[in-house]
Parts: C-alpha cells; structure tokens; sequence
C-alpha cells in the first residue's frame, strides 16, 4: 500500500483473508478500500473486524469501531 499499488494490496489481502482469515488482515482491507475511496466497502470490513475481535480484550475492537465511526458508517 504504501508504494502506491493499493488496488494490488487490496487483492492481496482479500486473497490472504480467503486462505486464512484474521483480524489484522480484515483491517488491512478496510484500510485499502478506505484509501482507494470505497467508503462502503471500508465501512463494511471495519465494522467486520469490530465483531470479529469483539469478545476478546483486543484493543482492534476498539481501533475498529472508532475508523468506522470516523468514516461515518452506519452502526
């Protein structure tokens, strides 16, 4: 992403979340989308990785929650 490739990194990790799906990788795509201007789908991994870490004592539930409010995206 920070070579300026984001479209390429945004395939990337939807391929390794396929494979292999966690948290960090499901923030990474969110962090694409949100970079290539794809507010919904950004909203939509945010508030996935919210859930998904939600019951834990990860602090990415909160990092998460906060992104996705700060895009406005709907509860």
């Amino acid at each position: 992403m920070e070579a300026g490739l984001v479209d390429q990194a945004c395939v990337k990790f939807e391929q390794s979340m396929a494979t292999d799906p966690a948290i960090g990788t499901l923030l990474n795509i969110a962090t694409c989308h949100e970079k290539a201007g794809r507010k919904t789908q950004a909203c939509n991994a945010f508030r996935q990785a919210a859930q998904m870490s939600k019951g834990s004592s990860d602090a990415r539930t909160r990092f998460a929650t906060e992104r996705a409010d700060g895009l406005g995206c709907p509860p």
